[in-house]
């Protein structure tokens, strides 16, 4: 189920502050900044790494139909279901990932960038962390950029189409199901996933 966001601990040691909901003051330096963790992430060695468990961030996009179509139905005409279901369907059938599984994130939404002086200073909560399809970390794509910042986070990345496509998938399930879940209780987490199924439906096919 979709999490709370989570918020940073007490600073214990001078630290400046650190807003999770702060916006990069530039949007391309950020996607270049962001682009160089995921790519550093994916570096780490992934002998050893523990077995992903079903429906964990990074597997295959099917594994999150049957919650999808559950999430559409809860929102009623709160969504356009039928836009929903035509963006979903294009991810489910985009190639799948058939090169080696990296260390991926799995929840790189606003709340877990945190930003010093207009700029990206630190990823926070690895709970999603999985090894799996790279695909999954491209959420940043349609929950934090826009417009030249989105392009540029692609290139930074060297996005093929078939990823860029489940990439938009594991956003629009996020933001689905986020809406479903957190509709009655969490204003912010509507907020921010109802802006990024704006975005994932606005993107269109790529």
């Amino acid at each position: 189920m979709p999490r709370d966001t989570p918020s940073p601990g007490p600073c214990t040691s001078g630290c400046p502050a650190r807003t999770p909901t702060a916006r990069p003051a530039t949007p391309d330096q950020a996607a270049v900044d962001l682009a160089a963790f995921v790519r550093a992430l994916r570096r780490v060695d992934t002998v050893g790494a523990h077995p992903r468990l079903p429906h964990a961030r990074g597997g295959p996009l099917a594994e999150g139909d049957d919650l999808v179509r559950r999430s559409v139905a809860r929102l009623g005409d709160r969504v356009d279901g039928d836009a929903v279901l035509c963006s979903w369907r294009e991810s489910l059938d985009a190639p799948a990932w058939d090169r080696p599984e990296v260390w991926v994130h799995g929840d790189l939404l606003p709340g877990n960038l945190l930003v010093v002086d207009g700029r990206l200073s630190a990823v926070i909560d690895f709970g999603g962390l999985n090894v799996g399809d790279p695909a999954c970390d491209l959420q940043p794509a349609w929950n934090v950029f826009a417009g030249d910042s989105r392009l540029r986070f692609r290139a930074e990345l060297g996005v093929d189409e078939a990823s860029w496509v489940r990439g938009r998938g594991w956003a629009l399930y996020q933001a689905v199901t986020g809406l479903a879940y957190y509709w009655d209780t969490n204003p912010g987490m509507v907020r921010q996933t109802a802006h990024a199924l704006e975005q994932v439906l606005a993107d269109g096919s790529p």
